[in-house]
């Protein structure tokens, strides 16, 4: 009888311990898991700090591509990112809509490509939180107005908006903001299409103030 007793207490004490073992063994691999995020976030957060600071420079020497995932009207999806984008160079801005699915549109790439030149009331401001805020004037036969650039305070995520002159219309581009090179459309980041026509295939040939009614049109998805 007492070897049994002392049978079942061994038995106990080995079941025992090998739970405790196990509790051990899910409270490291928790701490692992825990650690492994800790990890991620740390690398999300040098990665957008990294990010954030190319943005600013970028901005700052005016030389930048926003790589547009949506507008106020609609998303833009992963495989149509590299036909839209606004690009800031060499005193110009370059505006592309596009899709990875049509081939049609004024610029053949399912949407429309404008460009216009930077003329003035260029202002800068950087705050004290990270945030960067852009801002100046664009003269074009087609899209003529005051283009504003805000990068948030952390990441490279930002906004460039137009307030078009003739039309009063206020279009709004989202996206992640990146010094542009050359490079960007031989490596096939980016597809450039044709620049806007006024004449030729539909009602762009209607005259001036259809056209660029049709510009914002395409610009903000409309169409």
């Amino acid at each position: 009888m007492k070897k049994t007793i002392l049978s079942i207490i061994m038995i106990m004490a080995v079941g025992l311990g090998l739970t405790a073992q196990e509790n051990n063994d899910t409270a490291t691999r928790e701490l692992s898991k825990k650690e492994q995020k800790a990890l991620e976030k740390k690398k999300k957060q040098q990665e957008d700090s990294i990010a954030h600071v190319e943005a600013v420079e970028a901005i700052k020497n005016g030389v930048y591509i926003l790589f547009v995932d949506k507008t106020m009207g609609r998303k833009v999806y992963d495989d149509s990112r590299h036909l839209n984008f606004v690009i800031v160079e060499n005193g110009k801005i370059l505006i592309q809509t596009g899709s990875a699915t049509s081939y049609s549109g004024n610029n053949n790439l399912g949407g429309i490509t404008v460009m216009s030149e930077i003329v003035g009331d260029v202002k800068l401001e950087e705050k004290k939180n990270g945030e960067v805020k852009s801002s100046f004037k664009v003269v074009d036969n087609f899209l003529s107005g005051n283009v504003n650039v805000k990068l948030h305070k952390k990441g490279n995520y930002g906004e460039v908006s137009i307030l078009h002159m003739k039309t009063g219309d206020h279009i709004v581009f989202f996206g992640n903001i990146v010094p542009f090179t050359p490079e960007l459309a031989s490596s096939g980041a980016i597809e450039v299409g044709r620049l806007f026509v006024s004449q030729g295939w539909d009602a762009f040939s209607l005259g001036k103030k259809h056209d660029v009614g049709s510009l914002m049109d395409y610009l903000s998805g409309a169409r």
